[in-house]
């Protein structure tokens, strides 16, 4: 049974384990070894995860964490779906959850993402998101993508 709820306290530990395994597994090749280990080593997943804990949202399936998703007004921060559990519709059902409660308040939503990260492009480029030109992002030391999606019926403001 898919649940889709907002964080609880009990449940930190899971989205940062979450985290560290799909910064592991994912980000690798484009961040390299040296940036993901530096990265993992501390006690930065944490850290953030425990700080936005009140603008996470998690899915299970049954008793086990497949995805999570942090919040930040218009702006997905950030989207993970377990390794191990991608490809079998459970980020579709996330975002879809997402959208249906952000475009209740915003007529626009946004996120970025890597812009060698592929799997995360298409994913997001296949759910109706528009992509922005790459931009180089200090913090980071690589080139990120902002998309942006705009709500069903949606005017543009003048």
């Amino acid at each position: 049974m898919i649940t889709i709820r907002p964080a609880l306290p009990a449940d930190t530990p899971g989205p940062a384990a979450l985290s560290r395994r799909t910064i592991n597994a994912a980000y690798r090749s484009f961040l390299g070894n040296e940036a993901v280990d530096a990265y993992l080593s501390g006690r930065t997943v944490e850290e953030y995860v425990q700080h936005s804990l009140e603008r996470c949202t998690v899915l299970y399936d049954g008793l086990v964490l497949v995805g999570c998703v942090v919040v930040q007004d218009d702006l997905i921060d950030l989207m993970l779906i377990d390794p191990s559990c991608q490809r079998r519709g459970y980020g579709a059902r996330l975002l879809a959850h997402l959208e249906e409660t952000l475009f209740a308040r915003h007529d626009e939503l946004r996120l970025e993402s890597f812009a060698q990260n592929t799997p995360a492009n298409q994913f997001y480029a296949a759910a109706g998101w528009s992509a922005g030109e790459p931009y180089f992002d200090p913090p980071t030391g690589v080139e990120k993508v902002a998309f942006r999606r705009r709500a069903p019926g949606a005017t543009t403001r003048l």
